[in-house]
């Protein structure tokens, strides 16, 4: 019985030590989280940033989250830089939890962020009613940012505007990969085929790297040393059109992206008759067009030739959408400076 007794006695004296050393182990980890942050932010305002959190009296950024992890809330977010970007949100906060402290959950409402104006560039300005993004600092760089009902406005252009949007970055040793998913893409354009893009999925790999800022000045000087991103994957499904493909992407002298690729389309013969129906192309040049595609086409088992598969080149080029040589009609409006 007094066996018992003592055992039990010392089973609860390790439970005990065992939670005091917890404790004192995350207290510690929540004391270098605090410090790393107040200092990232009193070093950017050093450097001429304006950063406004609520953070409570003291304007400091303090971790809770004890005992399954470590949380950190900044409330309503505001920064600005010299240059004109600024960035500002509501109910920021960031997670990280003892199993897998490699890995960093960022979310926040209301997100609104203004690029400044390029060289050609008008100023550009992106909101998000939610955002969630997930950092994995182990060996390969992972970032994975996704927001809801995203827009993008370049100046007074009408905005394109997303149902969802999904953006993976990667980087592992000198590649860096990125990949892009958006739902319902809103065209501030009129097309025959339609001002919404039901999908749009990419995977590109940029060479040399993007520069960390993106601003106008080290885009023009990534596109002067000869840079390109590597369409290493495109699905697109828009109005009757589906396409899958990979291709090549540069600036051109204004900034605009160019595009030269190969497309695998299914749907071909109803965008001809929608392009011949709004007038982009006419009867008898659809005519041709569809008897060439038909002539390339792949039918499916049983199939009629006009359901079947056709591989074509695509292009972006003057700010304009080619297809197979159709041209569809203004490209979305993107300029990096």
């Amino acid at each position: 019985m007094r066996q018992h007794r003592a055992l039990r006695v010392a089973l609860l004296l390790v439970i005990v030590v065992a939670c005091a050393g917890y404790t004192l182990w995350w207290r510690n980890v929540a004391d270098r989280i605090s410090a790393q942050s107040n200092g990232w932010i009193e070093a950017h305002r050093a450097e001429g940033w304006t950063i406004e959190i609520e953070a409570g009296d003291s304007g400091k950024l303090s971790v809770g989250g004890f005992p399954f992890g470590w949380r950190l809330d900044a409330g309503a977010v505001r920064l600005a830089r010299q240059d004109g970007l600024r960035a500002e949100l509501r109910d920021l906060s960031a997670y990280t939890a003892p199993w897998s402290p490699h890995r960093v959950r960022v979310e926040g409402n209301a997100i609104a962020a203004t690029l400044p104006a390029g060289t050609t560039r008008p100023v550009g300005t992106l909101s998000a009613s939610h955002g969630e993004a997930l950092l994995d600092i182990g060996d390969a760089m992972r970032t994975q940012v996704t927001l809801d009902a995203p827009s993008w406005r370049a100046g007074d252009a009408a905005p394109v505007a997303s149902r969802h949007a999904k953006l993976v970055w990667e980087q592992r040793g000198d590649a860096r990969n990125a990949s892009l998913s958006l739902d319902e893409l809103h065209l501030p354009v009129t097309s025959p085929l339609g001002e919404t893009v039901q999908a749009l999925d990419l995977a590109v790999t940029a060479e040399p790297p993007l520069p960390e800022g993106l601003d106008a000045a080290s885009m023009q000087r990534w596109r002067e040393a000869s840079g390109v991103l590597q369409l290493t994957r495109v699905n697109l499904s828009w109005g009757p059109l589906t396409l899958a493909g990979e291709g090549t992407l540069a600036l051109d002298a204004q900034g605009r992206v160019e595009l030269a690729g190969t497309a695998r389309l299914s749907g071909w013969s109803e965008t001809i008759d929608a392009l011949v129906a709004s007038g982009s192309v006419k009867p008898n040049g659809g005519a041709l067009a569809k008897a060439g595609l038909g002539m390339l086409a792949k039918p499916k088992e049983g199939g009629p030739k006009d359901k079947g598969e056709v591989t074509v080149a695509v292009a972006i080029q003057d700010g304009q959408l080619y297809l197979g040589g159709i041209r569809l009609g203004p490209a979305p409006p993107l300029r990096l400076f």
